[in-house]
């Protein structure tokens, strides 16, 4: 992959990283005023349980959006540092390039496609182990 390209693949985990940030601070905002909200009628339990349902199930949607929004930034990040050392473009784990298309596509992944569904089937099988325990 050339520098150029390596550039413009910057400026544009630069770009989305920005969106991310801006998107994790609208969340916490929202996050806010439904707490605040839920305190102000209802005194923290209201008296209509469904209410009260649907107010959490909101706040751990916006919670979990924002852990994956977070998961995303630290994954940008490590992105732009490979760049910095001159490692971008190799996969993490066989050493190997990872194709210009994929880099294209997701340009903060660290594996080639291969390594990634490996990864993928080993932590499936884990989950599914654990959740057969």
């Amino acid at each position: 992959m050339n520098a150029q390209t390596i550039d413009s693949l910057k400026q544009s985990l630069h770009k989305r990283r920005v969106e991310l940030e801006r998107d994790i601070a609208h969340m916490e905002g929202e996050l806010r005023d439904l707490s605040v909200d839920q305190e102000a009628e209802r005194g923290g339990v209201g008296n209509h349980f469904a209410d009260d349902g649907s107010s959490l199930g909101e706040q751990e949607r916006i919670s979990t959006v924002g852990g994956d929004f977070r998961e995303q930034i630290q994954m940008i990040d490590a992105a732009i540092e490979r760049m910095a050392e001159g490692t971008y473009g190799i996969c993490q784990r066989c050493g190997k390039p990872i194709q210009d298309e994929r880099l294209e596509t997701l340009p903060f992944v660290a594996f080639c496609i291969t390594c990634q569904a490996h990864l993928e089937r080993q932590a499936e099988l884990f989950g599914g182990a654990n959740q057969s325990s």
